[in-house]
């Protein structure tokens, strides 16, 4: 019975397994159609930092042949996306939003 144990025993192989990192995954969350003139601002809630988001050109050949530009931005889930003329607009913006949903006026004093 032993024997047969044994024999057993070395017929598993044993499997060394070594961590993958992970890769950074890219998910479609939405689009935006950006108006002309505008720009595109980020109000990030945690840190209540207002800043511009950097909106990245690729260029990409479709079945045709022809040549597209896609724009695309990194999403954060923790902010606020909005289009507006300037820094002075943006900060407008952000207090009428959360003047709706908080009540509290005048939250961003730039």
């Amino acid at each position: 019975m032993q024997e047969l144990d044994k024999q057993i025993a070395l017929k598993k192989t044993i499997e060394i397994v070594k961590p993958v990192e992970q890769k950074q995954e890219y998910k479609f969350v939405g689009n935006v159609r950006l108006v002309r003139g505008l720009k595109f601002w980020e109000f990030n809630i945690d840190t209540e930092e207002l800043k511009e988001v950097e909106v990245v050109l690729k260029k990409v050949l479709d079945i045709s042949k022809e040549e597209h530009s896609i724009k695309k931005a990194v999403y954060n889930s923790k902010s606020y996306y909005f289009q507006a003329l300037n820094r002075k607009n943006a900060i407008k913006k952000v207090n009428k939003r959360i003047e709706q949903t908080t009540g509290i006026k005048d939250y961003i004093k730039e």
